[in-house]
């Protein structure tokens, strides 16, 4: 098995605020009040998006927020290529509720959301893309499952609003592998991970680093049970989640 990868597509304000691009009502948690502040961009963006981000096949990963705001806007909608093909992904969703996932095909993911997604990419299938989701964002970068950022950051300040990058995103070197803009000021950049970087896992002991144990990301699981069991046999180990250095 190859497996495969993983990409987000995010729209960003320049400050990194992916909250709300495209409706004032999409999401006003923490009394955001600047919603839609995509939209006087949005056809020139959704056409450069269209080539660079929707046209080979995918399957989606959604949180149930974003996943509730797509599903009656294209279960039913024919008229279009993007349509055609959001439709006929397979649509992971991470959800807490046990409630019906309507726009099909859609399945549930639930538990341990990292773990999950681990394994999607563990198995053989065309490329996962997560849309919005930010949520669901902070997860896979807290556990260092993303491949691919697709990013489209639009010329405005928003000031405040859940942003892309929060305190809890691990150290990452990107390569830029495209770059574009539209001629409306929106910048296209689309990063992979640098190539010749692993990921590994530090083993600690009464605050010294003694080791560093290359994992892949199928192994997260696996590392999060080593660690808790160094825990529980004492000697005062423990085993402290993903960094990254050079080979």
């Amino acid at each position: 098995m190859t497996g495969r990868k993983l990409a987000i597509l995010a729209f960003l304000t320049l400050d990194g605020v992916m909250q709300a691009p495209s409706e004032p009502q999409e999401d006003q948690s923490g009394d955001f009040q600047k919603g839609g502040w995509a939209m006087p961009f949005w056809d020139e963006v959704m056409e450069q998006v269209k080539v660079e981000a929707m046209a080979e096949p995918y399957d989606l990963l959604l949180g149930r927020r974003t996943y509730q705001i797509f599903a009656p806007n294209f279960a039913t909608a024919s008229d279009s290529l993007e349509a055609g093909r959001l439709n006929a992904a397979t649509k992971y969703v991470a959800t807490t509720t046990h409630s019906q996932l309507d726009w099909q095909p859609s399945i549930a993911l639930t538990g341990d959301i990292a773990a999950e997604v681990a394994r999607l990419k563990h198995r053989d299938g065309p490329l996962l893309q997560v849309h919005g989701s930010w949520q669901l964002i902070q997860t896979l970068l807290v556990h260092d499952l993303i491949d691919e950022f697709r990013l489209w950051t639009f010329p405005l300040v928003a000031g405040s609003g859940k942003r892309l990058f929060g305190g809890n995103a691990r150290p990452t070197s990107l390569t830029l592998v495209k770059s574009g803009s539209t001629v409306n000021g929106v910048i296209m950049s689309i990063y992979r991970r640098a190539v010749g970087w692993v990921r590994v896992a530090r083993v600690w002991t009464r605050g010294a680093c003694i080791c560093l144990i290359p994992i892949n990301t199928i192994d997260a699981a696996v590392v999060r049970v080593l660690g808790d069991r160094m825990a529980r046999r004492g000697a005062g180990r423990r085993l402290e989640g993903f960094a990254e250095r050079r080979p």
